[in-house]
């Protein structure tokens, strides 16, 4: 099985501007990276800056969906994310949110609408339109091999699987280390007003208030928790 490990961030500091999204996807065979990816927000918050993130792995995972295999190889795809509430959202709240959608619009429990939901709703689109199989998962962020058994007790709790059936601790606690570097690095160039690298663009989605459209027949809504593996039942559409 050929698996890739994706891991994303985003920085935010007060004393700067904006929020800077990024995403590494990493192969596992041979620990190295194979793709990455940064956005800046100008307006960005934390929140948005997470789930924008996540945004940028998916389009990773759709890429790395085209690389060549050996016939009949699976391929297996991890997503890492420090945002605990980005994560629960794709994998957790969004069937609620759709239930409790009023037009276009998803809306939560206390009635009030979903926060950066354009990302949401594209996120959860790639994934059924591009038949992408991938797991979310909440990792710890700005961990150290000191504080690693506190690492390993939050994934456990957090994504009810153990971490090592996952993958290696260390390493993933390396690569999610990374990923909240190079994010800072690149939106610390951004405030002033160095060149940034080709691989990082500015965020046409937060801004953009139209309705994004969100596929909400059930059996597409079926489809997304088998591919994100909320099910072990196939559905009939895949």
């Amino acid at each position: 099985m050929k698996i890739y490990d994706i891991f994303t961030d985003a920085s935010v500091d007060k004393s700067l501007r904006g929020a800077c999204p990024g995403a590494i996807a990493v192969d596992r065979s041979n620990g190295g990276v194979i793709m990455e990816s940064y956005m800046i927000q100008p307006e960005g918050t934390n929140n948005s800056g997470e789930i924008a993130a996540i945004w940028l792995g998916v389009q990773h995972a759709k890429k790395l969906l085209r690389f060549p295999k050996p016939f009949g190889e699976e391929v297996q795809i991890n997503l890492f994310s420090d945002s605990l509430i980005s994560v629960k959202g794709m994998r957790d709240w969004l069937f609620k949110w759709m239930d409790l959608r009023r037009g276009n619009i998803l809306y939560k429990g206390d009635g009030t609408a979903v926060l950066n939901q354009n990302f949401h709703k594209l996120i959860f689109n790639d994934i059924i339109f591009n038949d992408i199989k991938i797991r979310f998962f909440h990792v710890r962020g700005h961990m150290t091999q000191n504080s690693m058994a506190m690492m390993i007790e939050t994934f456990n709790k957090e994504n009810e699987i153990p971490i090592s059936i996952v993958g290696d601790p260390e390493y993933i606690r390396r690569f999610n280390d990374s990923i909240d570097k190079s994010t800072r690095a690149t939106l610390v160039k951004y405030n002033e007003g160095k060149p940034l690298a080709p691989n990082t663009t500015e965020d046409r989605i937060y801004n953009n208030r139209s309705e994004f459209v969100i596929v909400s027949d059930p059996h597409m809504v079926d489809k997304y928790r088998w591919l994100i593996g909320k099910t072990r039942i196939r559905p009939d559409i895949i």
